[in-house]
């Protein structure tokens, strides 16, 4: 019986998710915009992560998640541009080139010069098959490349990195313009040490 019920409760958990992701989405007619766009040009988002495959509810909100970060990396180029003709972006831990296709697709008149790393070789192929420059580079090495890029963006990497503090010092010395982080919810927490004060 309770895998009668956990199912019945899964499938309707699954169900207002689809509508509260859509609803979403469409009250932002940008984010609309793009939205559609990634249905047609990434039909199938279930290979987002290298190791696992993403059921449909877990690839709406992916897809979500993609829209919203093409989304503000535009905004972060658009501030940019009054400075530069033409900027290079990296994204750390890119696996499918996801936000550089649809940021391509969605606004060709924006210069951007992208390169995606990850440190698994799947992923990089998974890009590199798109027509994109991806390279298996493991981003806590960043600073020792000797490279830099105007903007760099750190999509749901950090929480997977093995010293998080460490890379962001280091990543210093690689960004010449705006570092954009991102993490999931669950993991913005931190704890830190306290003193009780009496």
């Amino acid at each position: 019986m309770n895998l009668l019920i956990k199912s019945i409760l899964r499938r309707v958990f699954v169900f207002l998710s689809k509508i509260s992701v859509r609803s979403a989405v469409k009250n932002n007619d940008e984010l609309n915009t793009i939205w559609n766009l990634s249905c047609k040009v990434l039909p199938d988002l279930g290979d987002h992560y290298a190791i696992v495959r993403l059921d449909e509810e877990a690839e709406m909100r992916v897809r979500m998640l993609t829209c919203a970060q093409v989304v503000f990396l535009k905004r972060v180029v658009t501030g940019l541009l009054l400075q530069k003709k033409e900027m290079t972006y990296l994204d750390v831990g890119d696996t499918d080139g996801a936000v550089r296709l649809l940021f391509k697709e969605m606004y060709p008149e924006f210069p951007l010069i992208g390169l995606g790393i990850n440190l698994q070789k799947k992923a990089v192929e998974n890009i590199t098959s798109k027509g994109l420059s991806a390279e298996c580079i493991d981003a806590m090495d960043l600073h020792k490349q000797g490279r830099t890029y105007d903007i760099v963006s750190v999509f749901e990497t950090l929480e997977h990195l093995p010293n998080p503090i460490g890379f962001l010092e280091s990543i210093y010395s690689v960004v010449n313009e705006r570092l954009i982080i991102s993490v999931p919810v669950s993991y913005t927490h931190l704890t830190l040490p306290t003193k009780r004060i009496v």
